[in-house]
């Protein structure tokens, strides 16, 4: 969440306009403009439009008339340990990747906490509940990763909702239908680290264009 913060931060001293509560239920495409429609009634011009909703991302392509964008949801529900047990593992433990992402992990936090987990569950609506059947699979994980983890400190648990595409590969394109709306959809891990790369590609190399 520090490196979002930071991005928007900067984009907005570089004179970006931050909307928030802006939720699009409507995106027209009027000769070389895109009109962008909010819930409220609020709305914004541009040029060029980039999808990357994460999750809605799908949602957000189907409103400005692309109906070639999959994206769907996997749950990972998580367990957070106090900063007294910051020290119980130095590296970040992980175990075989599958089809379904990395896995089960135990690792630090940049804030010295150590964190468990996550799940991987499909879901057809997004949710960030977490389930005594998700918390109980992350520990049954964990107990064969590392001795005695100190389950005693648990602080917090809390789950998020990641994207992934039935392409099953990121979707950082144009439009084939619509000129001038452009895909960053569907971006799984490694996704935080991409993030850069990606955006100097789409600027240069797509809204250049």
């Amino acid at each position: 969440y520090g490196l979002t913060i930071a991005a928007i931060g900067n984009a907005m001293d570089n004179g970006a306009k931050l909307f928030t509560d802006f939720e699009v239920v409507k995106i027209q495409k009027q000769a070389d403009e895109f009109i962008v429609t909010s819930a409220l009634g609020d709305s914004v011009v541009g040029k060029i439009v980039i999808n990357c909703a994460g999750v809605a991302s799908g949602k957000i392509a189907k409103i400005a008339g692309d109906n070639d964008v999959d994206v769907r949801a996997r749950k990972g529900e998580y367990i957070l340990l106090d900063r007294e047990s910051g020290d119980f593992v130095s590296h970040t433990l992980f175990v075989t990747h599958t089809k379904a992402g990395k896995g089960i992990l135990v690792t630090q936090t940049a804030d010295h906490n150590i964190l468990l987990g996550p799940t991987s569950e499909e879901m057809d609506e997004a949710s960030t509940n977490t389930t005594a059947q998700g918390l109980s699979f992350v520990i049954e994980k964990v107990n064969k990763m590392v001795k005695n983890p100190p389950l005693f400190n648990t602080i917090t648990s809390f789950a998020g909702v990641r994207a992934y595409c039935t392409r099953h590969d990121f979707i950082i394109e144009e439009s084939k239908t619509v000129k001038g709306l452009i895909h960053c959809a569907g971006v799984e891990s490694p996704g935080l680290t991409s993030a850069p790369a990606i955006a100097k590609f789409v600027t240069e190399e797509l809204v250049g264009n």
